[in-house]
């Protein structure tokens, strides 16, 4: 099934890699699509051999995946995950999307978007099809809309179903999903060294991002009216990094090569609370993920892997950040 492969060795935990698959039979097509994508596939009857035809790239860039896929068959696609968005730009054929209220149909310059936050979704493809995408890990875009909003979101951002890629930003943001695509048919590909990699990826989500629409949207797209100062940002950057560390004023002071005054006041002035307020929020939004996701067994588990011992502030900084209790997500 899978008929080229290459991966480049990287000490990195997750080095960019490609892989190719041609697929033969409704049964290997099922496997495949169930294996890679958690998705159930129905697909056209009565395919005649000589007709059928369903290939599969994918370059793995840790948090991301851009794929293309060819169909020589009409398919149905079922998706039902949590953990994920998927974005679908067609470029032959039809993709049309149905996802709660949201029917899509999928141009070259309209790419239907599959959102954890709105439910069940089927996806249905016209024959032949050939569509690119990606699927970005929903922790994966967290983050970075953290970094680019400089404070914590929830756990799952509410993104609109379609991306208009008919405007000058929508085109460049093309522009560079087909950059990383070019990395197909390129085993020497700038997107194969992890250097270029990941500021590519976020470049990528960043600019998915900036082109969507979401409730930060207009955060994201107004002009800063300060750029904080670099010792903010890299208190900033170590906490997102490692929001489990047992991070202080100080020794995110000692990092920056600043006075803690100094850094209590950068943040006061270009961030609206203190460093330890704002490790509390993240460390806030984590907890919430893990409790949604099922990755926390318990309120008590949740919260003291994120560093509250105290179960019941806890529950009272959660209520008043998500306005719901914690106990909500909890298992039976």
């Amino acid at each position: 099934m899978e008929t080229d492969q290459r991966r480049r060795a990287s000490s990195a935990a997750a080095a960019p890699r490609f892989a190719s698959f041609e697929l033969s039979g409704a049964a290997q097509v099922r496997s495949f699509y169930a294996d890679e994508y958690s998705v159930s596939v129905a697909l056209e009857q009565s395919v005649p051999d000589s007709r059928f035809y369903v290939a599969a790239n994918q370059l793995h860039l840790g948090g991301l995946e851009v794929t293309d896929h060819v169909r020589t068959v009409e398919m149905e696609f079922r998706v039902e995950r949590d953990d994920a968005y998927i974005v679908c730009v067609t470029t032959t054929g039809s993709l049309n999307l149905e996802q709660g209220d949201a029917k899509v149909v999928g141009t070259p310059t309209r790419a239907a978007v599959y959102r954890p936050t709105a439910g069940p979704a089927l996806f249905r493809t016209g024959a032949p099809n050939r569509a690119r995408g990606l699927l970005i890990q929903r922790r994966a875009l967290t983050e970075q809309l953290e970094l680019l909003l400089g404070h914590p979101v929830p756990a799952r951002v509410d993104m609109a179903a379609e991306l208009d890629l008919d405007t000058r930003a929508g085109r460049a943001w093309l522009e560079l999903l087909d950059l990383l695509a070019g990395a197909f048919d390129d085993p020497d590909h700038i997107a194969f060294r992890p250097i270029v990699a990941e500021p590519l990826s976020h470049a990528l989500v960043g600019g998915l991002l900036m082109i969507s629409d979401h409730p930060y949207a207009e955060a994201l797209r107004q002009p800063a009216a300060t750029c904080r100062p670099r010792h903010v940002r890299i208190a900033i950057d170590a906490m997102h990094e490692r929001p489990a560390d047992p991070h202080t004023t100080a020794s995110l002071a000692q990092l920056a090569c600043v006075s803690v005054r100094n850094l209590q006041a950068g943040f006061r002035r270009h961030v609206d609370m203190s460093p330890m307020a704002y490790l509390r929020q993240l460390r806030l939004s984590r907890a919430h993920d893990d409790l949604r996701t099922g990755r926390a067994a318990t309120v008590a588990e949740a919260a003291h892997r994120w560093g509250f011992a105290h179960l019941g502030r806890f529950a009272a900084d959660y209520r008043a950040k998500y306005g719901d209790r914690p106990s909500r997500f909890q298992r039976p």
